[in-house]
């Protein structure tokens, strides 16, 4: 199932980090939980920041969190990187044909 497009400044700025870093699978956890508060994510400390993604269901998935962490270092730091389409193909659905 694909997730809700954003309606928020916040929820645009979450989805954009989470579609760079691959997790869209969240995006609807985090808004559901209130989540869409990119600062705050940014800014939460080490317990927060674990509490957090436990309630998106993230805290089982280390890699994912360090996907995130990543993105979100990305986001702070060159924000511009993020300015992408908000759809994109998911590979299987483009076609293949076999060519002559």
């Amino acid at each position: 199932m694909a997730a809700a497009l954003p309606r928020t400044l916040g929820e645009l700025q979450l989805y954009r980090i989470l579609q760079k870093a691959n997790l869209l699978s969240y995006f609807d956890a985090f808004i559901q939980q209130g989540g869409d508060d990119v600062q705050q994510l940014c800014e939460a400390g080490e317990e927060e920041f674990l509490e957090i993604m436990a309630l998106v269901g993230m805290a089982s998935k280390p890699l994912h969190v360090r996907r995130l962490q990543k993105a979100l270092r990305d986001w702070v730091t060159n924000p511009g990187l993020f300015n992408q389409p908000l759809t994109s193909l998911p590979v299987s659905s483009i076609p293949i044909y076999k060519l002559p």
